[in-house]
């Protein structure tokens, strides 16, 4: 089964600011996404995981890695968009793509309950994917550690990240698999 990538996006939070895949290429990328029921932890995940990265010394190999928060609401009708975006948060570093079309429901598994956090190397494949709830101090610390890892060269990995999966879970982890 083919590893999943970063899906080739561009979505606009809700402020009117464009975020796209083009920015992100080359470098480690952790995208907080929630379906609509899991729209609560997104916020509380992308937040814990930002300070989190912020504090780890040293920092990645790789470099530090883009924190992409996504709401995957696709399905909502157009005359709901404007109400939906004005309902998050109004603090510009607090912003959050809208994922009206799905690029991102593939990777919640259509679950619109589920928040995830999802791990991808600098070149843009899914190396960890976590089904979260309430925050888990221990778990952040590993997700940050298994990101460390992206710039260690790994045998047989002429493109030096992290080959393979480096949690040993993988794109189909349920809640409570790796998420305790």
């Amino acid at each position: 089964m083919p590893t999943p990538t970063l899906p080739d996006f561009t979505l606009s939070d809700q402020f009117g600011h464009t975020h796209d895949r083009a920015a992100l290429r080359g470098r480690p990328c952790v995208v907080v996404a929630a379906g609509r029921a899991g729209a609560a932890r997104l916020g509380p995940w992308t937040e814990a995981l930002t300070r989190a990265l912020r504090s780890a010394a040293p920092p990645p190999p790789a470099g530090v890695p883009a924190i992409v928060p996504v709401l995957a609401i696709s399905g909502v009708p157009r005359l709901l968009h404007g109400t939906i975006a004005r309902r998050l948060p109004r603090d510009p570093a607090a912003w959050v793509a809208l994922d009206w079309g799905g690029a991102f429901r593939a990777l919640l598994d259509g679950s619109d309950g589920a928040c995830a956090v999802l791990l991808f190397d600098p070149h843009g494949r899914l190396r960890r994917r976590v089904v979260v709830d309430a925050l888990d101090d221990g778990l952040i610390a590993e997700l940050v550690g298994a990101l460390a890892a992206f710039g260690a060269p790994a045998a047989g990995d002429a493109a030096g990240d992290a080959a393979g999966d480096v949690s040993g879970a993988g794109p189909g982890d349920e809640p409570g698999d790796a998420a305790r």
